[in-house]
């Protein structure tokens, strides 16, 4: 998410595509859910640089409080349309000739795995 939210704020790059292995964003924040799972560092530093939240409603805030950052975010940033959810990265391979990476992606949903090419800018 972050670099995705950089390039649009830093390059005006729009055209990302981003493979999010669960059917929701939040990484470790959605998956992990133990009982006190939570932010291990005081939770204002636990922030994007260029999305500070002043409002953490503790000094060591829970996954929950963390997971609906993450949310917020995104939904700021636009980032839905271009997440690929269910989809997991199996591969990567430089292709030196033309530039370009060769990703290969496994669609939970159906088990079907696919590969596209992509150049960075």
């Amino acid at each position: 998410m972050c670099t995705a939210i950089q390039l649009k704020l830093k390059m005006n790059q729009e055209n990302v595509t981003i493979f999010e292995e669960h059917e929701e964003i939040g990484g470790t924040w959605l998956v992990n859910k133990y009982p006190g799972c939570g932010c291990d560092i005081p939770s204002h530093v636990y922030s994007y640089s260029f999305e500070q939240n002043p409002h953490w409603s503790k000094n060591f805030v829970g996954h929950e409080e963390i997971h609906e950052y993450l949310l917020k975010i995104a939904k700021k940033h636009e980032l839905h349309d271009k997440i690929k959810f269910c989809h997991r990265v199996t591969e990567l391979k430089w292709n030196e000739s033309n530039l370009e990476w060769d990703v290969t992606v496994l669609n939970k949903k159906d088990s079907k795995i696919s590969t596209t090419k992509f150049n960075v800018v």
